[in-house]
């Protein structure tokens, strides 16, 4: 149930735009790593969206790292789950960690 990637995709894109929404809750929508790569782009120029649920959304080490890189930029984002997503790997922790550093 829910939506792919390409939903995902047409989502963040229009956020790229978005001057309103705070709070945007996808959890239980399967688009894996190319839906949070969607996402971290959008994270890259959005600076009005504040949490983002991803919870159990097929995230893997990639989609994480792209999440985790845009964390670098993006210092807007005060609440980001990541729950249930069991692709995410050690190496993605980290990369969230040293995100966190700076953000």
């Amino acid at each position: 149930a829910g939506f792919n990637a390409a939903g995902a995709n047409a989502l963040a894109t229009a956020l790229k735009v978005n001057a309103s929404l705070r709070t945007l809750n996808l959890s239980h929508n399967c688009f894996g790593d190319a839906g949070a790569t969607a996402f971290a782009a959008t994270l890259n120029v959005n600076s009005t969206l504040k949490e983002l649920n991803l919870t159990n959304t097929g995230l893997g080490s990639a989609g994480a790292n792209a999440l985790a890189a845009a964390l670098h930029v993006n210092a807007f984002i005060t609440e980001l789950t990541l729950s249930e997503n069991q692709g995410i790997g050690a190496a993605s922790a980290i990369a969230f960690a040293a995100a966190l550093h700076v953000n």
